[in-house]
């Protein structure tokens, strides 16, 4: 009976604490994908006041005395001015006919707030606070 080996219990307690191991991780994992979410969606937020002062540039150069209030993202797109926003939650490009994103302006052409409605979020803040912590 001198055979060398490992017992039942011991083989328990390895699978027990490989278990929990693998079951921080995951959790680990999971807000770590859910925080690069929320950058990417922030990140599409400034893409969209970028493509709003590109727009207003150009408006001012076709016509300096008008400047919009809004910027809203259908407009943006028609214009050429940016591509179909992707929503990094559902990975779903946003519709420009029907997405109600948009950008309202100052009186002087500076962007003031982006609104980005994405499918399950929404982020609507002024662009010196577009902080993840702002997604709704």
């Amino acid at each position: 009976m001198n055979e060398k080996g490992y017992t039942l219990i011991e083989l328990l307690a390895v699978v027990v604490i490989l278990a929990i191991i693998s079951a921080i991780a995951v959790a680990g994992i999971g807000r770590l994908i859910e925080q690069s979410r929320e950058r990417g969606f922030v990140t599409q937020a400034l893409h969209l006041k970028e493509a709003a002062n590109l727009f207003i540039t150009n408006s001012r150069v076709d016509n300096p005395d008008s400047i919009p209030e809004k910027v809203t993202y259908k407009t943006l797109y028609e214009k050429g001015f940016i591509e179909k926003v992707t929503d990094p939650f559902t990975d779903n490009e946003l519709d420009p006919k029907k997405n109600e994103t948009y950008v309202d302006m100052y009186s002087n052409g500076s962007v003031k707030v982006v609104c980005l409605k994405g499918e399950q979020k929404t982020l609507c803040q002024s662009t010196s606070n577009l902080t993840v912590d702002k997604i709704e």
